[in-house]
């Protein structure tokens, strides 16, 4: 090895300060959940328990779980099953999953109050006897694919899949707000799906029970909302072609995360989130977001602590720093780590400063470019793979035509002399 080797040089240390950013943007931590499902065939077809721990563990996290899913399992008739009562009774699970048979909570008022709330009223009493701490997740399902021919003339609404999918969101959002329980909006992404990509069926040949792609839209909706992380492209497939696999992860991720407050504001849950702003120096306001009640712990990655929603904190000195929060109560608890980079100023200092400068950088939404030159064109930006990404213009400010996630980026800039000049750029949260 020559000297020169041994030489950290401002260039390989600005490449290993902008490694760090793009990997830590991207930590996450793993979970370990132990999880009962008590319902029926919708639940047992394609082995849904299985598919939502597959889902998990190539996502880094671990699914322990149990099941009792006689076919055609109604509330009440877990409620008199003694497999299903001793399950709950053991008290050691983090959730305890109640899925309703098919077409019971899509029925009638009169009857849904008469033969179906009470017992799930009853069955989340003994969860929470067995274990205060244990959060009860209904388990919406979907519509029929042509509605429910059986009950149609006694019941109209049920006469379609978009009457019988209403009824159903209804009634198991309603017995979560009785029970103070939680959502896995299941139904909601089915019909997401249907509406985006008729062409992929969901259902099973009798126009009722999953095909294995539907359960694998049940299984990608349960992980984000047990483990409340989005998976990602390099997630377990369940055989499924990646574009397929990629409609289904896209779209229950925007159902789960978008409607969060609904799906969780009755239970216990909690996620721990936050935002921040570095200010003049190194002063950086944070505040805690998520959702749930909670107390909230900061490690701001430089030796010191605190407690509080919304506080300020100065590093001492430039660098990278891993920020976590932690968000508690009693029963549950969920962390977050971000990266966030200190240098003095908001902006990261470039080879080519001298004849542009990127203010914001790292950047959150969008960003400004200043110099002692002109250009002729409207930029562009190149992620780490050189896939070109369009940039738009508003007033003085520029932003990637499509959303792109965290990490290091080229930007690149076409002065009037036809020079293409790169500069690194850093998109944050």
């Amino acid at each position: 090895m020559t000297l020169n080797e041994k030489i950290l040089t401002p260039e390989k240390l600005r490449y290993i300060f902008y490694l760090i950013f793009f990997l830590s943007s991207f930590m996450t931590e793993a979970k370990i959940l132990r999880v009962l499902f008590l319902g029926n065939s919708y639940t047992n077809y394609n082995n849904l328990p299985l598919l939502v721990s597959q889902v998990a563990t190539s996502m880094g996290d671990t699914l322990i779980f149990s099941f009792n899913t006689p076919g055609g399992y109604r509330l009440i008739d877990h409620y008199g099953d003694a497999t299903s009562l001793s399950k709950i009774a053991q008290g050691n699970w983090d959730f305890v999953v109640l899925q309703a048979q098919s077409q019971e909570p899509s029925f009638p008022n009169e009857q849904v109050a008469m033969e179906t709330i009470p017992y799930a009223q009853k069955l989340d009493s003994l969860i929470k006897t067995a274990n205060p701490c244990t959060e009860t997740l209904f388990y919406m399902t979907w519509g029929r694919k042509n509605g429910d021919a059986s009950n149609c003339p006694i019941y109209p609404p049920l006469c379609t899949y978009e009457g019988m999918q209403s009824k159903l969101r209804e009634r198991y959002l309603l017995m979560a707000s009785i029970c103070e329980a939680s959502v896995v909006p299941v139904g909601v992404a089915w019909k997401k799906m249907r509406q985006l990509h008729p062409s992929t069926e969901l259902y099973n040949a009798d126009e009722s029970h999953p095909s294995l792609t539907g359960s694998y839209l049940a299984a990608l909706s349960f992980y984000q909302c047990l483990f409340l992380k989005a998976p990602s492209a390099q997630v377990y497939k369940a055989g499924l072609s990646d574009s397929t696999a990629g409609f289904i992860r896209t779209i229950t991720s925007s159902i789960v995360s978008d409607s969060s407050n609904l799906w969780f504001q009755n239970g216990k849950r909690i996620q721990a989130d936050f935002t921040y702003s570095v200010g003049a120096g190194s002063l950086v306001s944070f505040s805690a977001t998520g959702f749930g009640n909670s107390e909230y712990e900061w490690n701001f990655g430089d030796g010191n602590f605190n407690t509080g929603k919304s506080l300020d904190h100065t590093y001492s000195a430039n660098g990278i720093y891993q920020v976590k929060l932690k968000a508690s109560n009693n029963c549950f608890a969920d962390s977050i780590t971000k990266t966030i980079i200190i240098s003095g100023t908001t902006s990261i200092q470039n080879p080519l400063e001298s004849f542009f400068r990127i203010t914001p950088n790292p950047y959150r939404d969008k960003f400004r470019i200043s110099g002692n030159t002109q250009f002729e064109v409207i930029p562009f930006m190149t992620d780490i793979f050189g896939k070109e990404i369009k940039l738009k213009k508003e007033g003085e400010f520029y932003f990637p035509e499509t959303p792109v996630e965290c990490g290091i980026y080229s930007l690149k800039i076409s002065e009037l002399n036809g020079r293409i000049r790169p500069i690194s750029i850093i998109k944050t949260q």
